[in-house]
């Protein structure tokens, strides 16, 4: 899952997100309200999930 950092990386040029981008995010086309929110809400909980220390 992408950070809010990456997220943003992938912006094109005109400021917006590809279908095949958001496709590999696992989001659906076209993207629904909140995407970005749930997605970064989804990847910080994984980060948790996978800190041992």
């Amino acid at each position: 899952m992408p950070s809010a950092d990456e997220i943003e990386a992938a912006k094109t040029p005109k400021g917006g997100w590809t279908r095949d981008q958001l496709a590999r995010w696992g989001v659906p086309w076209p993207p629904p309200k909140g995407w970005r929110q749930q997605l970064i809400k989804t990847s910080e909980k994984r980060a948790e999930e996978l800190d041992w220390s």
